[in-house]
């Protein structure tokens, strides 16, 4: 069959959009070997990447960072898939996938479209109630989704399969359990770099560095992160060797000299980060990597620190999310010994590391004087000699953060805590060290280009264009019942 696999664009405000980080979606990269190897054909259209120069204009302060939805529903037009993919990671790019949706079916009505990530997986039902929408793939896709295309095109048992969930030919749903989370990784092919837009990725991130998976899985359960319920309580490691070799040949393939580690657990197993980096200095690897994902304080020390920088580690990051105990403890449910913290950043900073830290500002039920806690040991720790500094709006908890605060007259509006997001990334990274600042002022970065959207905009009805022929693969896509 063929496939077209898409992670769409960004819609954020105008404020949001002047701090936003490029993202490469991997799991579509290993999503796509693991198809291809089964015989199907691939595309995948990285609208946010290959659009992130440009940005659209859309009512209020709202912009849309990617391409804009006609230029995708032109390259879905032109390789003319049976059915198209979505990957939906961030609510934020969850407000375009409707009327993408509307575009694929009104290229052909007959394509099967299939959403999946972070965001269908949590809003199942939601997204399940879009007419344009035919099926929701449930956490991890790289068995639910092929099984999924086996009983589309071969007629295969749809009550058999696991981590789905369908509109029957009445409109009705059919959810069927998560599966269980792989165990391994030993099976899985690398993933396909070539399908994905590595120029444009270079250009946004200002260089030849991508992001790698190396683990799945978390057994913490803070608040704001789904990474439990989407890949289970048990974290899975690539093989170190595997991974090794995948460095090795992006390296020698792609020129990539910089890795970016993702996993918010590299450090959860020091063993494993060990010997990766013997394998790494084994192997006479001239790369650095840097660990975005979040460090656990915990499991610093001197030795394993020599070791990373050995093996070119220069940058860790940890999450702090906030200064305040109150919001730490009791709404974002994070285990984190802020005295800890500190000392595991003077070992980093004396090891030779950059270090920078992430926090979260907003949280439910967070007052004003909380906030100011959070930028207060912000200040600390820059003082201490932390360089970058990035401040997210806080997680929307809903009913489950419950826990009052010690001053409710003083909990601040969305606008307001935007705001001093905003003027704290300037503030704190005023020495031009901030990752999206440096990008800005990299040699041979194209300037953004702003362009009039509407949104939402109406999809052409199905049939406006003329009807794609598919092949006889198409009849299977009757058998929705």
């Amino acid at each position: 069959m063929k496939i077209t696999l898409i992670q769409p664009s960004n819609i954020v405000t105008e404020t949001q959009a002047r701090w936003l980080e490029p993202f490469l979606p991997v799991g579509l990269g290993l999503l796509a070997a693991l198809l291809r190897d089964q015989g199907h054909r691939v595309q995948i259209l990285d609208a946010y990447t290959e659009g992130w120069e440009l940005r659209g204009r859309l009512a209020g302060d709202m912009v849309e960072v990617g391409l804009a939805e006609e230029e995708i529903a032109a390259q879905v037009r032109r390789f003319q898939p049976q059915v198209v993919g979505f990957s939906v990671p961030l609510d934020t790019q969850a407000l375009r996938l409707q009327t993408l949706a509307r575009w694929v079916k009104a290229i052909h009505p007959e394509i099967y479209v299939v959403c999946g990530g972070a965001y269908p997986s949590r809003m199942v039902e939601k997204v399940l109630r879009l007419p344009e929408v035919d099926a929701v793939v449930l956490g991890e896709a790289e068995e639910s989704f092929p099984a999924l295309l086996r009983s589309l095109e071969h007629g295969g048992a749809w009550d058999g399969l696991a981590g789905v969930a369908w509109k029957d030919r009445s409109g009705a749903f059919a959810v069927r359990p998560q599966r269980e989370p792989r165990p391994g990784w030993d099976a899985l092919p690398l993933p396909a770099w070539d399908l994905l837009p590595l120029k444009h990725y270079f250009q946004a991130a200002g260089g030849r560095r991508v992001p790698l998976m190396t683990s799945r899985g978390c057994s913490g359960s803070c608040a704001y992160c789904h990474t439990n319920s989407l890949s289970g309580e048990v974290r899975r490691y690539w093989p170190p060797e595997a991974l090794v070799a995948q460095m090795r040949q992006l390296s020698g393939f792609f020129g990539v000299n910089e890795f970016l580690f993702d996993d918010d657990g590299l450090l959860s197993d020091p063993a494993w980060m060990h010997e990766v980096c013997d394998r790494i200095i084994a192997d006479g690897l001239k790369v650095q990597w840097q660990a975005r994902g979040g460090v656990d304080p915990a499991a610093v020390n001197e030795a394993l620190l020599g070791k990373m920088r050995q093996a070119g580690g220069r940058e860790l990051r940890f999450h702090v999310a906030s200064g305040s105990r109150r919001i730490l403890r009791q709404i974002l449910n994070m285990p984190l010994d802020l005295y800890q913290l500190e000392k595991a950043i003077d070992l980093a900073l004396a090891a030779g590391f950059k270090v920078s830290c992430r926090f979260l500002l907003g949280s439910p039920t967070e007052t004003q004087e909380e906030i100011y806690e959070t930028l207060n040991f912000a200040w600390k720790l820059r003082s201490r000699g932390v360089e970058e500094f990035r401040f997210d709006p806080g997680p929307a908890l809903g009913s489950d953060a419950t826990a009052p605060a010690s001053s409710p007259d003083l909990i601040i509006g969305a606008a307001e805590v935007e705001q001093i997001q905003d003027t704290a990334m300037r503030e704190f990274n005023s020495r031009g060290l901030v990752a999206d600042l440096t990008r800005r002022m990299a040699p041979g970065r194209k300037p953004v280009r702003t362009e009039e959207r509407f949104f939402p905009t109406v999809a052409p009805r199905p049939r406006l264009h003329p009807v794609i022929p598919l092949d006889d693969h198409t009849a299977a896509l009757d058998i929705r019942s």
